[in-house]
Formats: C-alpha cells, sequence, structure tokens
C-alpha cells in the first residue's frame, strides 16, 4: 500500500514540471571536455524583465613568465587557465518580477522561483531561489561541431 501511494506521489509531482529551452547556439573550435557552462537568472529591476546570463569558459593552456638562468636561457612556464568563449545574455519569455518575487509564467501556470533582495555582506542586488526554478547547461559535439543547450526546469 504504501508503495503504491509514494509512486502516485512521485507521478502526481512530476506531472507539473516542465523543460524549457533557453538557448541553443553553436560554439567554434572549442573541446567539449573540459569546457563548463554557467547560467544564472538576472533581473532588470526597471523594466522587470528576466533573462539568464550564459558564460562558456574552457580550460587552456598558455605561456605565461617562467625563469631564466645565468647563461641566458629562458624557460617558459606553462599554465592551464579559464579562456571565454562565449558570454551572451538571453531574455527569457514569461520570467517577471512582480513587486520582489520572480515569477515565470508558464503553460502550466506560474511558478514562484525566488525572491529579489540584497545580499548581507556586499549589499548587492541579489535573487533568492526558491529551487523551483533550475537552470542546466552543457556542451555537446567535439571540436568543429560543439553546441550549447540551456534548459529551464520548473516544478
Amino acid at each position: 500500500m504504501k508503495f503504491i501511494v509514494a509512486l502516485l506521489a512521485l507521478g502526481l509531482s512530476s506531472a507539473f514540471a516542465a523543460d524549457i529551452q533557453i538557448m541553443e547556439a553553436a560554439l567554434t573550435h572549442v573541446s567539449a571536455y573540459d569546457t563548463q557552462v554557467e547560467a544564472r537568472f538576472q533581473m532588470d529591476k526597471t523594466t522587470g524583465e528576466g533573462s539568464v546570463v550564459v558564460n562558456v569558459t574552457e580550460m587552456r593552456w598558455t605561456t605565461m613568465g617562467g625563469y631564466c638562468d645565468q647563461w641566458g636561457r629562458c624557460y617558459p612556464q606553462r599554465v592551464n587557465m579559464p579562456v571565454t568563449v562565449m558570454r551572451e545574455s538571453v531574455k527569457v519569455e514569461g520570467l517577471a518580477l512582480h513587486g520582489d518575487q520572480v515569477i515565470y509564467a508558464g503553460a502550466e501556470g506560474d511558478v514562484n522561483c525566488g525572491r529579489l533582495g540584497q545580499s548581507s555582506v556586499l549589499r548587492r542586488p541579489t535573487i533568492f531561489l526558491t529551487g523551483n526554478c533550475k537552470l542546466s547547461g552543457r556542451v555537446t559535439g567535439n571540436l568543429n561541431n560543439a553546441r550549447v543547450n540551456v534548459i529551464m526546469t520548473t516544478k
């Protein structure tokens, strides 16, 4: 009996989840195995519109500094550093600011994504997420064929 109730509760909770494609774009000359995608929400307080900022970084080897010995031979040092491949802001239709609440108005209904407030230390505008809206980004493909996908999942 408990198993049936748990299965029913799982089915009802997943029935209201939705995936929204935020962005899909091509990347040129990146290696997909050491590329990271960071996606975060951003709200404009004057217009009340919401967007997602996507930042794609890749770890690349570069030569920096090094040292020279007493005979004038120089040995450059190779360092693995993050390089920004793409940075883009994408407006999300339906993501808006109502008072201090961040609301996504989708096909399944309104979802409360969080609250716009101030950080406790630096007093900067910060979105405190509730966990109802999650962003996930990933890079697929290879060196010549890489694509970045950002998906928002709502509960």
